[in-house]
């Protein structure tokens, strides 16, 4: 509640400020630096709980996407069979089904 009150009083001097002058003077950008400052901390402390959450899963599935990718280009076997006269190429990757091609 607090940190609320002050981010509405900044932004209300801030926009009090502004619009009574053209030029950026050192007490605008004072206000300015400490309406970020408190919008900084109403989202670590009020917001990114609530959305924890949402970092786990993007970094689970960014380990996960790169794990495929590695476990891809490191365990892919490849084998060549000669029958009948024509050649018949497989790739095999355990995460994925066989793949021939003629």
């Amino acid at each position: 509640d607090q940190l609320v009150f002050l981010i509405n009083n900044y932004d209300l001097m801030l926009s009090v400020m502004q619009c009574r002058s053209t030029e950026t003077n050192k007490e605008v950008q004072t206000i300015q630096e400490l309406l970020n400052k408190r919008i900084n901390e109403y989202v670590d402390e009020v917001l990114l709980p609530h959305f924890r959450w949402h970092d786990q899963l993007s970094l689970r599935i960014r380990r996960r996407r790169s794990s495929r990718t590695l476990g891809l280009s490191m365990s892919t076997r490849t084998t060549s069979t000669n029958l009948s006269g024509g050649s018949i190429r497989t790739t095999r990757n355990p995460l994925t089904p066989s793949i021939a091609t003629l």
